[in-house]
């Protein structure tokens, strides 16, 4: 399964970091890829809490969900 996001979610860093030149994850488009639901109400509030860098009181993963 990492090899599968690393592969559909890396991209090139920024020149001016550290890792210029390398491939590092696009941790923000995983996260949105990764915030799909059931509930679809609580799937939009996921992506909106990534979206808008601020995660809401209730929302939380268990080891077990991710």
């Amino acid at each position: 399964m990492k090899r599968v996001i690393w592969e559909a979610f890396k991209a090139p860093a920024p020149q001016d970091s550290p890792a210029a030149g390398q491939a590092v994850l696009d941790f923000r488009s995983t996260m949105l890829y990764l915030s799909t639901d059931r509930d679809m109400f609580m799937g939009i509030k996921k992506a909106f809490s990534v979206a808008t860098h601020s995660i809401a009181a209730n929302v939380c993963a268990t080891a077990q969900q991710v």
